[in-house]
C-alpha cells in the first residue's frame, strides 16, 4: 500500500491549524492533480494551465515534474472530483478559485484534513473538528 503522506519537505512547525494544513498542504496538492491531469489527459499546453489556475509556468512545471507538492496522494474518489473540477475550469465552466473552495468542503478532504492533522500532531489523535 503506497503512503498517504509524506512530511520530508514541509516544515511542519508551521502547520498548526486546519486552515494551514489547507493551505500548505491541500491547496498545492489539488493544483498539481489538476495540472498534471490537464496536461496528461487533456494536452493542454503547461502555459494554458497556468493562466487558467492562476499560477506561474515554474510552478506548473514543478508540479507535472513531481518537483512539488508531493505531501498527499489523494485516493481514486478524491481524484476524480478534482478530474472534475479541472474539467470545468478549462471549459471555462467555473474559476479556479471556486472550484478549489468546493473542493476543500468535499466530505473526503474535509476526512483528510483530520488525517493529516492526526499524523502531525499527536495532540488530536481523538479529534473530529473538521469530520
Amino acid at each position: 500500500m503506497e503512503k498517504q503522506f509524506d512530511f520530508k519537505n514541509i516544515n511542519l512547525a508551521k502547520i498548526t491549524n486546519s486552515q494551514e494544513i489547507r493551505l500548505w498542504i491541500l491547496i498545492p496538492a489539488i493544483k498539481k492533480e489538476m495540472a498534471t491531469y490537464l496536461v496528461n489527459e487533456k494536452s493542454v499546453s503547461q502555459k494554458k494551465i497556468a493562466e487558467i489556475l492562476n499560477l506561474t509556468p515554474a510552478a506548473i512545471s514543478q508540479y507535472v515534474n513531481d518537483k512539488r507538492a508531493n505531501i498527499v496522494n489523494f485516493n481514486e474518489d478524491i481524484r476524480n472530483k478534482i478530474y472534475e473540477s479541472a474539467n470545468k475550469i478549462y471549459e471555462k465552466k467555473s474559476l479556479a478559485k471556486i472550484e478549489i473552495a468546493n473542493l476543500l468542503y468535499y466530505d473526503e478532504i474535509k476526512k483528510l484534513v483530520c488525517k493529516i492533522h492526526k499524523s502531525i500532531d499527536p495532540d488530536f489523535k481523538n479529534c473530529s473538528i473538521e469530520y
